[in-house]
This record gives C-alpha cells, sequence and structure tokens, in this order.
C-alpha cells in the first residue's frame, strides 16, 4: 500500500485526520524519523485534524521535508 493509497482511504471521502495522524504516526515512528514523505504526510495530517499543530509539532516535519528538496 502506497502513501497515497493510505491518504485517499484515511481523508479522501471520510474526512478521519486524526486516524490518519495515528497511522502517519506509526509510520513515521517505523522509519525512525528518516522518511521525510512520510514526516510530510503526517505534518499534513497533524494540520487538518488540528490546525494549531502548524505552529508546533508538523513545523519540524515541514522543515526536515524542505531541507531535503
Amino acid at each position: 500500500m502506497s502513501i497515497a493509497d493510505v491518504r485517499q482511504f484515511l481523508t479522501a471521502e471520510t474526512n478521519r485526520w486524526t486516524e490518519a495522524t495515528e497511522v502517519y504516526r506509526k509510520a513515521w515512528d517505523l522509519t525512525a524519523g528518516q522518511d521525510p514523505a512520510i514526516g510530510l504526510e503526517l505534518a499534513m495530517a497533524m494540520t487538518n485534524a488540528d490546525a494549531s499543530t502548524l505552529t508546533g509539532e508538523a513545523a519540524p516535519l515541514i522543515e526536515s521535508a524542505l531541507a531535503v528538496s
């Protein structure tokens, strides 16, 4: 299952951002925080579930992904 598949399943029609956050957090932990694509997906899910995370927990994930680009 690809990242796009997970995103579509958890968010496209169901708007289950909190659950998406949990799934991406587990994936992030499994990669030991070394996959910037998963970190960016986690940040997206977190900010859609709770916009206040954009200036908190999600910010470093986004910055890390941008640094790799």
